[in-house]
């Protein structure tokens, strides 16, 4: 990690009934101390989906933190199925003053193009 490097950060949460499929499970997720999200999985493991949520920021440190932790939804343990990390260099989002806000992804289309949508380079 880079101190203040800008980071796209993607959390993936896919609940396969871990727990003997009571509930699928409500938590909080937390970015360097900060509350990013609530994950709720109900809605998605209703329709065979996976939950995705995305955030990009600025590391604070030479290190960047991700908890999963309850909250008064919270039946069953929180659980993440994949954490993935991509740095996006000086040239993104330079307008954006990341010392005091983070980008969070609302939704995600593709307008005007019949082929599949385009992801962050490998």
């Amino acid at each position: 990690m880079i101190k203040g490097g800008k980071y796209l950060v993607r959390t993936t949460y896919y609940y396969g009934g871990y727990d003997g499929g009571k509930e699928p499970p409500v938590f909080d997720q937390i970015i360097q101390g900060t509350k990013w999200s609530t994950v709720n999985t109900t809605e998605d493991y209703a329709n065979g989906m996976s939950s995705y949520y995305e955030i990009i920021v600025a590391s604070l440190a030479k290190t960047l933190s991700v908890c999963l932790a309850r909250n008064v939804h919270t039946t069953s343990s929180p659980f993440i199925s994949a954490l993935e990390i991509e740095y996006l260099g000086n040239s993104v989002y330079n307008s954006t003053d990341f010392s005091k806000y983070a980008l969070v992804t609302v939704a995600r289309d593709n307008f005007g193009a019949d082929e599949e949508i385009i992801g962050y380079a490998n």
